[in-house]
């Protein structure tokens, strides 16, 4: 798998501004997990998925950044986000 896959020591989150209703308002979080084989599987399907601009399988397939110009691309990411996905 190359590089190990390192998790951050607790969850991090950011929500969006949602006093707008002109726009979406969004809630996004980065969970933490130890290694294992099942989060390593979970972590690699989350790849494919981010290369298709797709949802995670545990959230409502609803894949808005499939067809998004200037959504991140795997270029956009460095060694470590990488291998975070598997990829």
């Amino acid at each position: 798998m190359g590089e190990v896959f390192r998790p951050l020591p607790e969850a991090l989150h950011s929500v969006a501004d949602g006093s707008n209703a002109e726009r979406w308002g969004n809630v996004m979080y980065i969970p933490a997990s130890p290694y294992c084989e099942k989060n390593a599987a979970y972590a690699r399907a989350c790849g494919e998925r981010f290369l298709e601009g797709a949802s995670p399988s545990d959230f409502a397939r609803e894949d808005y950044e499939a067809s998004w110009s200037g959504r991140a691309l795997l270029t956009d990411l460095d060694a470590p986000g990488r291998a975070q996905l598997g990829l």
